[in-house]
Formats: structure tokens, C-alpha cells, sequence
């Protein structure tokens, strides 16, 4: 995976910059995590585990980046700090949080989560 992101990076930085550079690292960091989780599958069959992802953390990732380029003109700290709150916002209204581990964060207290 390495030999693959040092071929991307290549091909993808002189022709688009940083965002090449995070192109090359987002596919090669996906295509590991499919690598691992096949080989799982095939060697360990009863110790993979089902792969979910969440909608909420996602809707609230997605309503915080479309936020964030709504407001790419105004001062960046400002737009990502609303951004941040929006997807805050999303995940305490989404029910992402439990009770017990909103009072765990209250109270500053890992070890009960």
C-alpha cells in the first residue's frame, strides 16, 4: 500500500497539488482498509466483523462540509467553526450520544462510558 500511495502521489501532485495529496492518501487508505478486511475474511472467518457505518455521524459530516463551502468566503475560522457546531448539533439531535456518555463528558469522566 505504500508502494501505491508513493505512485499516486506522483501522478496526482504535480497535476493537482494538496488536493492530490489527499486524493492519493484517502484511496490509499481505503483500498488497505478493503486489503485488511478481505484478508480477514478469508483467513479468520469467524472473527471478522460486519462493517457498519452509522447515518448520523455521516449526515452530519456531509451537512458540516456543504456549511463549511457555503461559507468559503467568509474568514475560515469562522466557517469552520459554524461547520463544527452544525455537526455537533447533528449528532446531539441525532441521538449519535447516549445519555451516559453526554453525563460522561459532563462530568469529564472517560472511565464510566
Amino acid at each position: 500500500m505504500t508502494g501505491l500511495n508513493v505512485i499516486l502521489n506522483l501522478v496526482l501532485i504535480p497535476a493537482y497539488g494538496y488536493l492530490g495529496a489527499a486524493v492519493a492518501t484517502t484511496v490509499s487508505i481505503v483500498i488497505y482498509g478493503l486489503a485488511q478486511s478481505a484478508y480477514i475474511r478469508a483467513m479468520l472467518p469467524k472473527y471478522h466483523a460486519v462493517f457498519q457505518i452509522p447515518a448520523v455521524p455521516v449526515f452530519g459530516a456531509i451537512a458540516a462540509g456543504i456549511l463549511a463551502w457555503l461559507l468559503r468566503d467568509v474568514h475560515v475560522i469562522a466557517a469552520l467553526a459554524a461547520a463544527a457546531l452544525l455537526y455537533v448539533t447533528v449528532l446531539l439531535v441525532g441521538g449519535f450520544l447516549s445519555i451516559s456518555e453526554l453525563r460522561s463528558l459532563a462530568a469529564g469522566d472517560e472511565a464510566k462510558i
